[in-house]
């Protein structure tokens, strides 16, 4: 049957010609099966491509379904093509005999809309895109080498949020995200941002957090110095806040002045906990994978290498290192490439200078305890962050009897 010459009854009543939007949901097919490795499912495109009028539209419906609930093809229900007929039945006419819940037509084509603009990563239009029926995203407010960060919408609430996004392709790397999101989801301190929701468009994953209006750190440190006494009034809740995590067996593994944010009342809060790794379900770092989770100036030794498995000590680490960078809005190891810069930081005899050379004001308490939290040797470290906790209340003693 040439698609052409093809005519089928619409729901309005009368024949009329198909191609348009035969065309159209053949381009939209063929996106979303290069995703799949369903062989089954490509043998049965193949055989009915005389009739893929008929085919296109009972699978494009299948597939807005599956995404709606987070299913993967293996759950797609038994489909009944029959034999191939001249006036096949359209997408309207056909009960597919299923539990999911029903997607309107404007809802399937959303989907491809919204993993198109997250393709090409381009800027949201003013009217915003839509993630889901529930989520629009408004603006992009961050990136970097895990993901993007949106200012969205909960259409249902009527509330601003944040979503990160992240494009995962391997199987086990999904199962990875949702095993920690479920976790660090449960997380509840008034310096942690909080996580809602996570769920997934095709292979972008994405989890929902309140969205905090104010400025990072590292936004912060860009346009001024900041004074001893207002990194550790930063320091303590911070250092809470980790400790809170620690508690419960979850490392965050990205402390850096980028992540913590100070809304228009003054609190600190971290977020970005989605690259947590929780030690509780001894979840492994893929040594020798060539992946690196994280920010690399703030790294641990340790965790460049994955020489060892991480515990609390790697986000002692990076907590000094972004204690460093607030104090004197430098960094200690930085090479001119990154190889350069992750070998710097590996070097045992390559040793950080200290705070009090780049800025004198900076107290030797206050230097002691950054150099000490950034040693390569973990045993050279603090142990935990009970220990930093107890040194930074006594500064804060000392500066305030002073």
């Amino acid at each position: 049957m040439s698609p052409t010459n093809s005519s089928s009854s619409t729901p309005g009543g009368g024949n009329t010609t198909r191609a348009p939007l035969v065309k159209e949901k053949l381009e939209h097919f063929e996106k979303q099966v290069a995703f799949i490795e369903n062989a089954e499912l490509k043998k049965i495109a193949e055989r009915y491509q005389k009739n893929f009028q008929r085919f296109l539209e009972i699978i494009s419906n299948s597939f807005g379904r599956l995404w709606d609930l987070g299913l993967s093809t293996k759950d797609m229900p038994t489909i009944n093509l029959g034999p191939i007929e001249e006036d096949a039945p359209t997408t309207d006419q056909i009960q597919l005999q299923t539990q999911t819940q029903t997607r309107t037509r404007e809802g399937i084509q959303m989907m491809p809309q919204c993993v198109n603009f997250l393709d090409q990563n381009i800027d949201v239009p003013p009217e915003g895109i839509a993630l889901s029926d529930v989520y629009t995203l408004y603006k992009k407010i961050g990136e970097g080498g895990s993901g993007r960060v949106y200012m969205a919408k909960d259409n249902n609430l009527d509330i601003f949020c944040a979503i990160k996004i992240l494009k995962i392709m391997q199987e086990r790397d999904q199962k990875r995200f949702f095993s920690e999101i479920k976790l660090t989801a449960k997380l509840r301190h008034s310096n942690i941002v909080n996580i809602f929701y996570a769920h997934h468009v095709m292979m972008y994953y994405y989890y929902v957090m309140e969205y905090i209006d104010g400025e990072s750190c590292d936004s912060i440190i860009k346009k001024r110095a900041l004074t001893e006494d207002e990194v550790i009034d930063i320091a303590i809740p911070l250092a809470q806040a980790i400790e809170h995590a620690h508690h419960n067996s979850i490392i965050h593994r990205d402390i850096k002045p980028a992540n913590i944010m100070i809304d228009q009342h003054g609190a600190v809060k971290v977020c970005d906990l989605g690259l947590a790794t929780v030690r509780a379900l001894n979840v492994s770092t893929h040594p020798g994978s060539g992946r690196i989770r994280g920010t690399p100036v703030y790294m641990s030794p340790e965790q460049i290498t994955e020489s060892s498995e991480l515990d609390e000590r790697t986000d002692i680490y990076s907590y000094g290192m972004t204690l460093y960078h607030l104090l004197t809005r430098q960094l200690p190891f930085i090479g001119r490439n990154l190889q350069e810069t992750l070998l710097t930081i590996c070097n045992p005899y390559i040793l950080p200078k200290n705070l009090q050379a780049i800025v004198p004001k900076i107290s030797t308490g206050m230097s002691k305890l950054v150099l000490k939290c950034i040693e390569k040797k973990v045993q050279a470290r603090y142990q935990s962050m009970e220990e930093i906790l107890v040194q930074l209340h006594n500064l804060k003693k000392g500066q305030a009897s002073s």
